[in-house]
């Protein structure tokens, strides 16, 4: 076998493939995070910016690779929430490898009926 240079301890930082999408009174973030443990997902809304964290672990701790081609990751994605997103009602769900997040509109700038007295 090749000898590989990676080593046990490489790390590499990438930023995920994400797809923004709109659906009726919601907006919805995809985003594409392969082998990573539920577990090791962080989401965090700090006032207008919204953080996902991830680390993708490749061989248990206890196994000694012989040859490597993937490496231990991290996956870091921001974004910088409006005015039109109700950061209180965000909602996460992890399925096969993608995030999916669901961005509620506020309420403000959904359209709204005024009836006549």
């Amino acid at each position: 076998m090749a000898n590989n240079k990676r080593t046990a301890n490489d790390t590499r930082c990438r930023t995920p493939a994400t797809n923004f999408v709109e659906r009726g009174d919601d907006y919805g973030l995809e985003i594409e995070m392969p082998g990573v443990d539920r577990a090791n997902i962080e989401i965090n809304v700090q006032g207008r910016e919204l953080e996902i964290v991830a680390e993708k672990t490749v061989v248990p701790n206890e196994w000694r690779p012989v040859a490597r081609e993937t490496v231990h990751c991290v996956y870091r994605r921001a974004f910088t929430l409006g005015d039109e997103i109700d950061r209180d009602a965000i909602a996460a769900r992890y399925e096969n490898g993608v995030l999916y997040l669901t961005l509620p509109k506020s309420k403000a700038i959904l359209p709204k009926k005024i009836e006549i007295a």
